[in-house]
């Protein structure tokens, strides 16, 4: 009963807490809580997450394009894996903010907001791969033949992107490089719920 009143009057505040519940079921290519769109399950509800669902535009005023940054500088703790990008992301912002850099990859998706929800973020290397296998692939998403960063560092010059060149050649793991990092690529974020 207490819930129930406090919903009457906080609709848009319990419309989000509601879509993020476990029991809520989403598809691949449905509109998220956030007005981007699913790209990934995981098939669990763990870590107070299942999904991932990407912006559904890329980042980035007037050209959605980013150098992803720190060039020279390595970033200690960056992961490729599925469920890193926001830990990812964190660690690099922190470093940019550590070397007075702004407006790049990282810092474009940590300042995003859409419909209220300002927990976007750089996918990871594996997170962006998803991306392209379920939405690119499949023409959803608004994604353009371009290559985007992810938030995976190689070294201190260079971070893993991937081509969203499609159809491609580059099929599985033939899509990620490790271009220096003042390259300017696309930028899309991505959030978990």
């Amino acid at each position: 009963m207490k819930k129930t009143f406090f919903c009457i009057f906080t609709l848009f505040a319990c419309a989000g807490l509601f879509a993020q519940q476990p029991g809520k079921t989403y598809n691949i290519g449905d509109v998220g809580p956030a007005g981007g769109i699913v790209f990934y399950d995981k098939g669990v509800f763990s870590d107070n997450w299942r999904y991932m669902e990407a912006a559904p535009v890329d980042a980035g005023i007037p050209v959605p394009t980013a150098q992803w940054g720190l060039w020279g500088v390595t970033v200690k703790g960056t992961s490729d894996e599925i469920g890193m990008g926001k830990n990812n992301t964190k660690l690099i912002v922190a470093e940019m903010k550590q070397n007075g850099e702004k407006g790049k990859a990282a810092q474009l998706c940590d300042d995003y907001s859409l419909n209220g929800y300002s927990d976007w973020f750089l996918p990871s290397l594996n997170e962006l791969n998803q991306l392209y296998l379920n939405l690119k692939q499949k023409d959803f998403g608004n994604l353009g033949n371009f290559w985007y960063w992810s938030s995976t560092e190689a070294t201190g010059k260079n971070a893993w992107s991937r081509t969203f060149v499609h159809p491609s050649k580059y099929s599985g793991n033939a899509g990620m490089t490790r271009p220096e990092k003042t390259m300017p690529f696309h930028v899309r974020p991505i959030r978990y719920f």
